[in-house]
């Protein structure tokens, strides 16, 4: 994937799939993963959003535990904001954070930002 245009990787990535057998999730399940995840990341990239949506639904209804779920959740996440749906990606970031139990501090206030903002600006000038 690397080493070609992703047009091409995602094709190579659609035939891989296309060859798994019948019932591929139980009986091999890695490479039907990795298969998945590398097509929806480059679905992403290649704007194949109806495809991108299957592969991801694919991968969340097979994944065994929430670490094989992680790179779709951020591919799903990306695709979000990329798409303009700005809460409902940061809805999904707080919920996944939330589940790996590591929550977004309510410390963080307006002033805060503004301050770090500015540090960040003046590091940039």
């Amino acid at each position: 994937m690397k080493m070609s245009d992703l047009f091409s990787a995602y094709s190579f990535l659609e035939y891989g799939i296309s060859y798994l057998p019948k019932g591929h999730w139980d009986t091999n399940y890695d490479l039907s993963l990795e298969l998945f995840n590398l097509s929806s990341g480059c679905a992403l990239m290649n704007g194949e959003h109806k495809n991108l949506k299957f592969l991801l639904e694919q991968i969340m209804h097979n994944a065994n535990c929430a670490n094989d779920k992680f790179r779709a959740i951020m591919i799903s996440i990306t695709f979000k904001m990329w798409s303009g749906q700005i809460a409902e990606a940061i809805k999904m970031t707080t919920s996944t954070l939330n589940d790996l139990g590591e929550g977004i501090s309510n410390l963080i206030t307006p002033s805060i930002v503004e301050e770090s903002l500015k540090v960040t600006k003046e590091k940039l000038a």
